[in-house]
């Protein structure tokens, strides 16, 4: 029988009721937990003498129509509220667990697959959408020769959207996490936005549930999306990019500044006890969001010398966060040195985040950051800062030592930020000297 590598068997058999439950295994042969996919990447994880057989199986599935959709899983329908796919703007009732098509995929199948095995499901979805998501070229040369290779043709990708941005928001493992942003990036890249113009709206969206992992792992991947879309160099696509970033920013901004202001209130006795705050990771993201549409998104003023009204407003507030975060971390004058902690390591973070942002928003829109009176501050928080270098960067080595044996997943240790803040002072120093 012919294979119909991107149909479901749910879909099938709401197509085609009278294919039975053998037809749609054998129609559908990436559904399977006990399919040659999940048989390959476990092989492909063990230390055993059929690990190379085992690779060079899963390098040919790659190359297999489908192996995407078999990599990107749904859950098994059991209890709780039931999954429903749509066809043809219709929502079918989800099968039975009996029913062959209930049977899970990879990347999602958190109850039945190891972690590591679930991890090389992630990291191979995001290789092939990295090489083949830009599919077959025009005629019909490159049409024959899709099916053949790693190209993603337009009835996958249509599947495999939703179930990005789903795999996105519901996964708990950071590492998955991090790969199915990474997946959803370069499909973005190439999509958005004329195949996929609701992307943005829907992680922005779901970023708006406070505290919900469906609103940390929203902010993770539209930091990544941004990230791709900010590197494209064509013309259209930053003005694309630049109109994204004057709707984004608003709501974006905004909420930050909640954030700051609850996370600059409760650092202080949070340092005294020395426990990490749980929002910690998030509050870094969103403020790698807010630079990354800051610098990107409006044109930078060195040559214009017409400052842009979102940054002058947006560098007062960085500068006194970074200030606020500084005063907690250096203590009451005469105190003794602080011992190393879970939140005076994550205040660092905070700190070596927010003078790369000044940076970057000083090197980028230095008109901009003369206009907004904040280069007196500026200069004085960085000689501060230099001259407590030797005490807050021993907090901050030991900080990121602790680190160094995190999870699968986790972020990597901190580098040394001195070093950032001599920079942030070299360019506030350039600016005044410009101004004078």
């Amino acid at each position: 029988m012919k294979s119909f590598p991107f149909l479901s068997p749910l879909t099938l058999s709401a197509c085609f009721p009278s294919l039975t439950p053998d037809t749609l295994a054998r129609a559908f042969p990436f559904s399977s937990m006990d399919g040659p996919l999940f048989a390959a990447l476990s092989g492909a994880l063990s230390h055993g003498p059929d690990r190379p057989a085992c690779e060079a199986q899963l390098a040919e599935l790659a190359r297999a129509p489908g192996f995407c959709s078999g990599l990107l899983v749904s859950r098994r329908w059991s209890g709780g509220e039931e999954p429903r796919e749509r066809v043809n703007n219709r929502i079918l009732t989800p099968p039975s667990p009996s029913h062959p098509s209930s049977h899970k995929r990879i990347a999602s199948a958190r109850d039945a697959a190891p972690h590591p095995v679930r991890h090389l499901a992630a990291v191979q979805l995001k290789n092939c959408v990295t090489r083949g998501w830009r599919g077959p070229g025009p005629g019909p040369a490159s049409t024959a020769t899709a099916a053949s290779t790693s190209a993603i043709t337009n009835p996958e990708k249509e599947r495999l959207r939703p179930g990005l941005v789903s795999l996105l928001l519901s996964e708990p493992d950071p590492g998955v996490a991090a790969q199915a942003a990474l997946a959803l990036s370069r499909a973005a890249r190439i999509d958005w936005p004329r195949a996929w113009p609701g992307l943005i709206a829907e992680i922005a969206a779901a970023q708006q549930q406070d505290g919900s992992l469906a609103s940390r792992r929203a902010r993770l991947g539209l930091h990544s999306v941004l990230r791709e879309l900010a590197g494209k160099r064509l013309a259209v696509d930053r003005r694309a990019f630049a109109g994204l970033a004057a709707d984004l920013l608003p709501p974006v901004w905004a909420s930050w500044c909640a954030e700051t202001q609850a996370l600059v209130a409760s650092l202080p006795a949070s340092l005294e006890a020395g426990l990490g705050g749980g929002g910690g990771d998030a509050w870094l993201l969103g403020l790698k969001v807010v630079r990354r549409l800051l610098v990107s998104g409006f044109q930078g003023d060195g040559a214009s010398l017409e400052p842009a009204a979102a940054v002058v407003e947006s560098l007062p507030v960085l500068i006194q966060a970074l200030q606020a975060v500084c005063a907690a971390l250096a203590g009451p004058a005469g105190s003794p040195a602080p011992s190393p902690s879970a939140a005076r390591a994550a205040a660092c973070d905070a700190a070596l985040s927010l003078l790369k942002s000044v940076r970057k928003l000083a090197e980028a829109h230095p008109w901009a950051c003369l206009a907004s009176g904040t280069l007196p501050a500026a200069m004085a928080v960085c000689g501060q800062l230099m001259g407590g270098a030797d005490r807050l960067a021993g907090v901050a080595s030991q900080g990121a030592a602790s680190r160094s044996a995190s999870p699968p997943g986790g972020q990597p240790p901190s580098p040394s930020w001195p070093a950032t803040a001599a920079a942030v002072a070299r360019s506030a120093a350039e600016l005044a000297t410009q101004a004078m």
